[in-house]
C-alpha cells in the first residue's frame, strides 16, 4: 500500500459506506480477491452508513442532473450514493471518474471530489483509454437532444454511414446496412 494511503489509514481520514465497498470488490478476479478485499476495507476504513435519507438525496440528485440535458443524470448509482454520502457527512471524495466532478457541480449535493490520478493515466493493458469513454458518453447526450427530431433518422444514418467507411478502411468485416 503507498505510504500516503497508509498514513490516510492510520489517521482515519479515509472512509467507506456500502456503495463504495461494491465499487471496490467488483473488480475483483475471482472469489479470493473479492473475499480479501471485502475484509481489508470493513476492517481496514471507518464505515458511515447508507440510510434512506442518502437514498433521497441521491434520488433528488439523479433528477436535479436529468434537468440539466437530456441524458446528463445517466451515471451509476452507487456514484450517486457515495456522493451523496460524502455530501451528509462533510466528505471530500477519491476518485478516478468525471462522474464525480459533474455531480458535483450540477447535482446540488455538496462535496469536494479529488482526483487520485491525472485522467487516462490508470487504464488496464487493453481497456479503451478515459478519453475515449467520455468522447462515447458526448456523443451519446449529442444524439439524445436529437431524439424526435424530424432530422433525427437522417443523423443515424449519416453516423452510421461514416462508421461503415471506417470499419471498411480498417478491413474489419463489414456489418449488415442499417434498416
Amino acid at each position: 500500500m503507498a505510504p500516503i494511503w497508509a498514513d490516510a489509514i492510520r489517521r482515519q481520514l479515509l472512509l467507506s459506506c456500502g456503495p463504495f465497498i461494491l465499487e471496490a470488490v467488483v473488480g475483483a478476479r475471482d472469489s479470493l480477491e473479492a473475499a480479501a478485499a471485502l475484509a481489508e476495507l470493513h476492517e481496514g476504513l471507518p464505515y458511515v452508513e447508507v440510510t434512506e435519507q442518502t437514498w433521497l438525496l441521491a434520488y433528488r440528485a439523479q433528477q436535479t442532473m436529468a434537468a440539466v440535458a437530456p441524458n446528463f443524470h445517466r451515471r451509476p448509482p452507487t456514484v450517486y450514493l457515495i456522493a451523496a454520502a460524502a455530501h451528509q457527512h462533510g466528505a471530500r471524495v477519491l476518485h478516478y471518474d468525471h462522474d464525480y466532478d459533474a455531480i458535483a457541480e450540477h447535482s446540488g449535493l455538496s462535496f469536494i471530489p479529488i482526483w487520485v490520478a491525472v485522467a487516462g493515466t490508470l487504464e488496464a493493458p487493453g481497456e479503451p483509454p478515459q478519453i475515449v469513454r467520455q468522447l462515447k458518453r458526448a456523443i451519446n447526450t449529442r444524439l439524445a437532444l436529437f431524439k424526435g427530431d424530424p432530422d433525427e433518422e437522417a443523423l443515424h444514418r449519416r453516423i452510421a454511414s461514416l462508421l461503415d467507411e471506417h470499419i471498411q478502411g480498417a478491413g474489419k468485416p463489414a456489418l449488415p446496412p442499417p434498416p
